[in-house]
């Protein structure tokens, strides 16, 4: 799609919301509704996985992510 990234990896606990709330205002737009998306979090929340799984994140990584997680995760979901 042009104009937008081929995947988005995005934290869970943002300042002004939650990456839940970003990626449902995200997903309103036609040209981001199709790209991967993964989470991560740093909260020890066992529901984070779920929560993030319902909001349409592909995967939910702990931080902290190395690098080989990180790239291993991307490459999976594209």
């Amino acid at each position: 799609v042009a104009g937008a990234p081929d995947i988005l990896v995005c934290d869970l606990g943002l300042p002004d919301g939650s990456g839940s709330e970003l990626l449902e205002q995200l997903r309103q737009r036609p040209e981001w509704r199709s790209i991967p998306a993964t989470a991560l979090s740093n909260h020890d929340d066992p529901e984070d996985p779920w929560t993030a799984e319902r909001s349409g994140f592909l995967r939910c990584m702990r931080k902290p992510v190395s690098l080989w997680e990180l790239d291993r995760a991307i490459l999976e979901l594209t």
